[in-house]
């Protein structure tokens, strides 16, 4: 079943300078340098976050969420939930 979906969506071959290749190594080629040609008017693109306000959380904020969770906290989550337990993995 893999390797049918592998074989139906890999790509058999590409249209070069008016030429069909299908000859694996060479199609690995020129899709590399077709995204390589694509990506590289990205190469001058810089993105900056100066002067963006970012809101900020308080050190009490930032303990809680690091802090491990407590078992005794963890059951409480659960038995709140009620019926809307899941009854098996299918849901």
């Amino acid at each position: 079943m893999i390797r049918w979906r592998r074989r139906k969506s890999g790509i058999h071959g590409v249209l070069c300078q008016d030429k069909w290749i299908e000859e694996p190594s060479t199609v690995k080629n020129e899709v590399l340098k077709f995204f390589s040609d694509r990506m590289s008017a990205f190469d001058d693109f810089v993105v900056s976050f100066d002067n963006v306000p970012f809101q900020k959380i308080t050190e009490y904020e930032n303990c809680m969420l690091i802090a491990p969770f407590e078992e005794l906290e963890i059951k409480e989550i659960v038995w709140k939930c009620g019926s809307d337990k899941s009854l098996d993995r299918m849901g």
